[in-house]
């Protein structure tokens, strides 16, 4: 088993923080986690993540978690909803970020930006909701 990345790891602190304060929110829930698992600042502001996670919050896919609307950012969720689907065809999928990403761009060009470790954190901690 690999380990998680920091995006991974302040993914499931946030879907856990979520649980214990629903009424704070995915967001704040999200900030706070940032201020524990990155060590800077640039890595704590690093938007694509928390879209992922804000896109997977809104889907309706993190456990308790409400589907409502969290974020107007819609690429970062759709990919997170994309990666959530083909672990669930294949959980193989969270071994092998990089051919992940590759699998949710269908052919498009761009370079992730630590979106697959948002999902697949929440994916091995159990935090997606069962499809």
């Amino acid at each position: 088993m690999m380990l998680m990345s920091a995006y991974g790891k302040a993914a499931v602190r946030a879907a856990k923080a979520c649980q214990v304060n629903p009424v704070a929110g995915p967001r704040a829930a999200w900030e706070d986690a940032v201020q524990v698992c990155l060590p800077t600042e640039s890595t704590r502001k690093k938007g694509c993540p928390r879209s992922t996670f804000l896109g997977l919050c809104q889907a309706g896919l993190v456990k308790g978690v409400p589907a409502r609307e969290y974020t107007r950012s819609a690429k970062n969720g759709r990919y997170g909803e994309r990666a959530v689907a083909l672990l669930r065809e294949d959980a193989s999928w969270a071994d092998k970020a990089p051919d992940l990403w590759r699998a949710v761009m269908a052919g498009e060009e761009k370079k992730a930006n630590s979106q697959m470790g948002v999902v697949i954190g929440l994916w091995r901690a159990g935090w997606i909701v069962e499809g």
